[in-house]
């Protein structure tokens, strides 16, 4: 987890649009996280098991609580990070971009580890 975290860097994470509600008669600040149309949508899940980890963290050291971050289907603007392994981007994503753009990009022939151990487990 910790890799897929370095590899994306900040330019790879969800942009958030901060929204205020009102909870218990109190305004409080949530953010609605928008998805990142370029990034490959399994990455979703490990992002997701990131906030579980970070709550329970936390949880257990009585530590500030975050804002709330509620996933939608709202897509993001920030663009690519340039050079992370293929299999981080969207095929689909991949497969609307001219042949200048996909050498742009840079895409780096590394396999991330994380991702083939997950396809090996799959398939066995």
């Amino acid at each position: 987890m910790l890799e897929l975290l370095e590899l994306l860097g900040a330019s790879g994470m969800s942009e958030e649009e901060e929204t205020p509600a009102t909870e218990k008669g109190a305004r409080v600040r949530t953010y609605n996280i928008k998805l990142c149309a370029w990034r490959e949508p399994a990455i979703v899940n490990y992002m997701r098991m990131v906030d579980v980890q970070t709550l329970r963290f936390q949880a257990l050291h009585n530590g500030t609580k975050s804002a709330p971050r509620i996933r939608g289907e709202m897509k993001g603007m920030r663009p690519a990070p340039k050079g992370l392994p293929k299999c981080l981007y969207s095929a689909d994503w991949l497969a609307l971009l001219s042949p200048n753009e996909v050498k742009e990009l840079n895409v780096s022939k590394d396999v991330f580890a994380l991702f083939v151990a997950a396809t090996e487990r799959m398939a066995n």
